[in-house]
């Protein structure tokens, strides 16, 4: 280990190249088909077309069904009242966030008098006028500003949120819970260190990777497409201190090669290039032995000449495995299969079994926390609009159910029953694990939370 030097302090301190990391998986989200592929898949599994919102049967806490409300939720998110531009509904909603939150590691959103702004996490931001923007800013109230989040005794309670849309930035102090005590702003992201206050692009450990295999293929691409052009070398065992392009510039050898008409004298000259062909003692030919070569004609070649072709060797022998062993574990740094990454399939039953499975649990982690930090908070407030007694609205949208318009991955649904079915006879799980695990609810119809 000599010569590795790491150098690690507390989680904002080592974030402090943040900006620069979500800047690069954006771009790479933009021209890398395998960072595309990593946001699109787990995008599809995590949301897909959509997570609704279920009541259960009866609340373990209170004596409300829900009744009304589940169809109530239903009706309101199939229109854009929950987008304060009135532009998406609440599925699409739910896949703005999320995607967000994968490409640039985390989603702010902020209430309004009706509906929520989703931003991207640039325009949070510590004030210049506190000083060094990377540096922690301590207030005269006690507080800490890191990275633009206000925090009082290690919670958040404020952000500052920049606007240059007018040339010159301005800064607005958003406070996290309003006067009523519900959220006015939303944090969606991933904490993976307990001091940890902003969050991650999901590529951030494997950008360098995906950036090796971007470069690495664009640089097979090129070399294919130079060597696919029709590419031959005339070889010849005259001479060789004899070159027919002596003479010529640069500017002849760019020029159209044309015959000189009758008269003309054999020379280059500005407007066109003539290169006389080689004579059977090796010397220049004379202007009337000239010979050019038209679509369809046939040459002989003076004695001694051979025309030999140029073999493409790109792609090089080992860029597919070399590819395919990358993504492999790039896949599997993220928590997503190879098989599911690329959707080839034709491995063994159970091979691709586990990967199903290994994704879901992935799918699940992920879903928790859009369920836990914008659906249930945007469902809080949705309550306090139909339930004047907070409580009870705390309590319906704490035991709220989500569940996952699209079904868990499965690779082949017969086997993957008959599988559960022979898993009940022989009294090693209940009915309701199994559609739990197949469907996402009970066998008797009660939903589960799909995101625990």
């Amino acid at each position: 280990m000599a010569g590795f030097f790491a150098r690690s302090k507390d989680a904002n301190s080592d974030m402090r190249s943040r900006q620069t990391i979500v800047e690069r998986a954006r771009y790479l989200d933009c021209v890398s088909d395998v960072a595309r592929a990593f946001h699109s898949v787990m995008l599809g599994g995590v949301v897909g077309s959509g997570i609704r919102y279920a009541a259960p049967k009866r609340s373990t806490r209170l004596d409300y069904s829900g009744s009304g409300l589940e169809e109530r939720w239903a009706d309101i998110a199939s229109t854009t009242w929950f987008d304060a531009r009135g532009i998406k509904t609440f599925t699409q909603f739910e896949q703005l966030v999320f995607r967000t939150f994968l490409v640039s590691g985390e989603c702010w959103l902020f209430r309004k008098d009706h509906g929520w702004i989703a931003k991207e996490p640039d325009c949070i931001r510590t004030p210049k006028a506190f000083g060094k923007v990377d540096n922690v800013v301590e207030l005269p109230n006690g507080n800490i500003i890191i990275d633009g989040i206000e925090l009082e005794d290690g919670k958040p309670v404020a952000c500052y949120v920049c606007d240059a849309s007018k040339g010159e930035e301005t800064y607005d102090r958003a406070e996290y819970m309003g006067e009523d005590g519900l959220p006015m702003v939303l944090h969606v992201f991933m904490q993976e260190r307990p001091d940890q206050v902003r969050g991650l692009p999901l590529v951030a450990p494997i950008i360098s990777q995906i950036w090796s295999c971007y470069a690495y293929g664009e640089s097979e691409t090129q070399m294919a497409i130079l060597q696919t052009n029709m590419s031959l070398i005339i070889t010849t065992n005259t001479n060789p201190t004899i070159n027919p392009f002596a003479g010529l510039t640069v500017r002849d050898l760019d020029a159209p090669l044309v015959p000189p008409t009758e008269g003309e004298k054999a020379e280059p000259s500005k407007d066109f290039a003539w290169i006389p062909p080689m004579g059977d003692s090796g010397l220049f030919g004379l202007v009337d032995k000239a010979h050019y070569i038209k679509p369809g004609q046939t040459r002989h070649l003076s004695d001694g000449e051979d025309i030999k072709f140029v073999a493409p060797t790109s792609p090089h022998t080992g860029f597919i495995q070399f590819c395919e062993y990358r993504i492999r574990m790039m896949g599997a740094a993220i928590g997503i299969p190879e098989q599911v990454l690329s959707g080839r399939f034709d491995a063994n039953f159970s091979a691709v079994k586990g990967a199903c499975s290994a994704f879901n649990h992935t799918v699940r982690q992920y879903r928790s926390v859009l369920i836990e930090q914008f659906l249930r908070p945007v469902f809080r407030v949705f309550l306090s609009e139909i339930i004047s007694d907070p409580e009870i609205a705390d309590l319906i949208a704490f035991e709220s159910q989500w569940l996952p318009n699209d079904s868990p991955l499965t690779l082949d649904p017969n086997k993957e029953i008959d599988f559960y079915l022979r898993a009940i006879e022989a009294g090693l799980i209940t009915r309701d694990e199994a559609a739990e695990a197949l469907f996402g609810h009970k066998a008797n119809g009660e939903v589960v939370n799909a995101g625990t």
